[in-house]
Order: C-alpha cells, then sequence, then structure tokens
C-alpha cells in the first residue's frame, strides 16, 4: 500500500507499507507517475498488467516486485493525494476492493481536511494574540522595535544554547507576548514619565499574572510556553524578581532567555 500526496506538479510518495522498499520519501513530477495520472484525471485506475499500460513508466516498476496496481484520488474534485495498492501477482481487482479503496480515501479527505481547518484556526488564534501583543507595545512604544528585537535575540540565543529547532521555534513565537499583560495596565502607570510609587509598581507588576490570563487554557505549544513566560520573565535568578519568587534553574528555561533578550 501507498499514500501519496501532491506537492504542486510532484508526487511525494509519503508512506508505504510493502514486502521491499518502493519510493518512500521520494518524489516524482505529475505526469511521470501513475498517481500523478490518477490526480490530474481525477478517477481510479486498476492496471492489471503494469507493462501492458502506457500509464506507468515500466522502468522504474521492473525492478520491484510489482505486477498489478490500483490507485484512487484522495478528494475527487480538486485531488490532494492518492491511496494504491501494489501486488506481485497479476491481479483482476473487483468492484468490492475498489470500493474499499475509495472509501479509504475518502476518510483520508476527509482527516486532511481537518487537519487543515485545525492548522488554519491555530494560525489565526496565534496571529490574533501576535497583534494584540503588538498592541500593547503600541500603547508605549509605537514602532515594535521593541518587540521584534525581543523576538530576534531570544531565538538567537536559543541557537546558541543549542536548543532543538522545535524549541527554538517555540522561543520565537512566544517571545513577542511575554509583555502582552500591559494592556491591562493603566495609562498613567504604564506612561508615566518619572518614577513609579510603591503602590504603582505593585500595579505595574501585576501586567506578568494579567499576561498569564490573558494566554492561559490553551493546547497551543506557543501559547502554553507563552502563559509560562509571561508569568515568570520577571523573576531574578537570585530569587528576587516577581512574582512567586523561584530562583535559579527553577525559572522555566525559555522565560530566562526572554528575559536575558528583554533585559538587553
Amino acid at each position: 500500500a501507498t499514500f501519496v500526496l501532491r506537492e504542486g506538479s510532484y508526487c511525494f510518495y509519503a508512506d508505504e507499507d510493502a514486502i521491499s522498499p518502493l519510493w518512500k520519501g521520494q518524489r516524482f513530477p505529475l505526469q511521470q507517475c501513475v498517481s500523478g495520472w490518477v490526480m490530474t484525471h481525477r478517477e481510479p485506475v486498476v492496471i492489471e498488467d503494469i507493462f501492458a499500460d502506457p500509464r506507468v513508466p515500466a522502468d522504474a516498476y521492473r525492478p520491484t516486485f510489482v505486477k498489478s496496481l490500483a490507485m484512487v484520488p484522495i478528494r475527487t474534485l480538486d485531488p490532494v493525494g492518492a491511496i494504491g495498492n501494489y501486488w506481485a501477482s497479476p491481479r483482476r481487482l473487483g468492484q468490492q476492493e475498489m470500493d474499499l479503496l475509495q472509501a479509504l480515501a475518502d476518510s483520508t479527505a476527509v482527516a486532511l481536511e481537518n487537519i487543515n481547518v485545525y492548522q488554519e484556526l491555530e494560525e489565526a488564534r496565534l496571529e490574533t494574540l501576535q497583534r494584540l501583543a503588538l498592541a500593547a507595545e503600541y500603547r508605549d512604544d509605537a514602532t515594535f522595535a521593541h518587540t521584534e528585537r525581543v523576538a530576534r535575540l531570544a531565538q538567537r540565543l536559543a541557537e546558541q544554547l543549542g536548543l532543538p529547532a522545535a524549541q527554538v521555534s517555540l522561543i520565537h513565537q512566544a517571545a513577542p507576548l511575554h509583555d502582552i499583560g500591559k494592556v491591562a495596565i493603566p495609562d498613567a502607570i504604564l506612561l508615566k514619565a518619572g518614577r513609579l510609587s510603591e503602590e504603582e509598581h505593585l500595579v505595574m507588576r501585576r501586567h506578568a499574572v494579567a499576561g498569564a490570563a490573558i494566554l492561559s487554557g490553551s493546547n497551543s505549544a506557543v501559547l502554553r510556553l507563552a502563559q509560562e513566560t509571561a508569568l515568570t520573565h520577571h523573576e531574578w535568578w537570585d530569587g528576587t524578581g516577581y512574582l512567586i519568587g523561584v530562583a535559579g534553574d527553577a525559572i522555566p528555561l525559555g522565560a530566562r532567555i526572554i528575559f536575558v533578550a528583554d533585559a538587553f
């Protein structure tokens, strides 16, 4: 069995389950493989003898075990891929088997669509919060330069620490949200030109807990890190920071990185 995804003008053989390796991980132009024919013509194909059908690139199949195949499109109207079966001996496929293969492709189409919808919703949610972070930044820095610098520096620090690429990306995306709680601070305190009083300092510190509250309750890895960072990015190594008063390695690594970038 093979699972092929369409990538522009190419077929990407994303996965396979076969008695010997075929083309998993490889890409071919649409016009050079049967799965490409299925996607461009938007219809299934059954080939009892692969060496007797002009749609099959025989030279590619000659070293393999494949003698017969069936391939169906994933989403008929605008195919996004194809699912196929191969056989090591000549086989005439019945309608029931083709219906089963098409049903599997239809279920896959629904699953892929759900993934796309979820990704779009997640991207929209993250973009909304990023824009909210910019709105908070705009209140005391109309250039947004600070937010952009913190994100860029945090990314570079994470890279220099040798963190995995996925974690570096999360830190880069979460960094602009570290001060999102500033939207909850009155302008009289946030924009005050002189020194803050003790009472005003206490109000100002609330931006950490406000930011964490805004970001709470998400399943997104970025927003969970952003919540943690918003709450702890004013903790100090010696334990004299706020709000929790944790020290040293007890401060989450992402918060430490973003705190250094923020202070610099």
